[in-house]
């Protein structure tokens, strides 16, 4: 076994050295994904005047042919006018102006790629002309002539698979003074992602919203007792700088020597340390004497002191001698939601 390999595939654009076309196709098109599309919102636009159709230039990823590989990623560096055929005497046309490369087999046009309006079908219901392994820039609607109106241009280039490239994602410590529109940012110290807009980055995540679910227990067994029960009990990892959401919902009824008759209240295991935050919701509550089944439920809200893993639990306490319920088959929860940044 040898200790050193020479590879099969020269480094790109290292010296003087020549490269095989479906090479450079393949690694330049992972760069953009091997995405089909133009890098500037303005490349290829088209207006239309009558029947005379113009092209601005631009820079665009388009399809390779059906027997090749990668993406062709191509520039115009000039306005095309191009021209369309006249209309139909009684049916309306959908023509489709696209853009392509020539392939090979063509021999004396290889390394080549070309703008065309395919013409669409005369049709009471017209269809664009179906175009394969090529960028569709846009459609003209071509009326009848009968009708005396002038065709209309369809703008197709962010339609289906075909995308706006608006560039590379980045990260850093400090913002670009520019990008491109569409084009991410992500703070590498806090995790915030920005996105370019056209003229400023515009936040569109924030690692201080709400990431929802924790962790959640359920108990569908009866529970009947008249001292204090530790019913529920969830562990889970939780940080600091989170603040958390504990809710625990059931039906219960209680029997005993006049209400209050029990109490129940959400809690940490012993040696845990929380803050509750401010309002405080219904940390705790009032079990209260009812012969037929109650909703009840409990929530509040706090923040750890420390990151770590901790024991979240749900006690009931009866008083006074009373005999309290919760029912098995109506089921209950203990849920756990982290809401946000503290």
């Amino acid at each position: 076994m040898a200790l050193v390999q020479q590879m099969n595939t020269p480094p790109i654009f290292c010296d003087n050295t020549e490269y095989a076309a479906g090479l450079m196709r393949r690694i330049l098109g992972q760069m953009v994904a091997a995405t089909v599309g133009v890098f500037g919102q303005y490349d290829f636009t088209v207006t239309l005047s009558g029947n005379s159709a113009t092209v601005s230039p631009g820079q665009a990823v388009i399809p390779a042919a059906a027997n090749e590989t990668g993406v062709y990623i191509v520039e115009s560096t000039e306005s095309v006018a191009l021209r369309l055929d006249p209309a139909d005497s009684t049916r309306d046309r959908t023509d489709r102006l696209v853009a392509y490369v020539i392939p090979p087999a063509t021999a004396t046009d290889t390394g080549r790629w070309a703008m065309e309006i395919r013409k669409g079908a005369p049709a009471a219901s017209p269809v664009p002309p179906v175009v394969p392994n090529a960028f569709v820039v846009c459609d003209f609607a071509v009326p009848a002539a009968s009708k005396g109106v002038v065709p209309s241009v369809f703008d197709q280039r962010f339609t289906e698979s075909q995308h706006y490239i608006s560039g590379p994602t980045l990260a850093g410590l400090k913002k670009p003074p520019v990008g491109r529109t569409g084009q991410l940012w992500m703070d590498a110290s806090s995790g915030h992602v920005f996105a370019w807009n056209g003229s400023m980055w515009a936040g569109v995540s924030d690692p201080a919203l709400p990431r929802g679910w924790v962790g959640e227990v359920k108990r569908t067994t009866t529970d009947t007792f008249n001292a204090e029960l530790l019913m529920e009990r969830l562990t889970v990892p939780l940080s600091t700088g989170r603040r958390y959401k504990a809710t625990f919902t059931t039906n219960h009824f209680a029997a005993g020597t006049g209400p209050p008759n029990g109490t129940a209240n959400i809690r940490l295991a012993a040696g845990t340390s929380v803050t509750l935050t401010s309002p405080i919701l219904r940390s705790s509550g009032i079990l209260k004497n009812n012969v037929t089944r109650q909703p009840w439920d409990l929530l509040t809200t706090f923040t750890v002191t420390t990151s770590g893993t901790y024991t979240l639990g749900i006690s009931a306490a009866a008083n006074g001698d009373p005999t309290i319920t919760f029912p098995g088959d109506g089921g209950r929860c203990l849920l756990l939601e982290d809401i946000g940044a503290a």
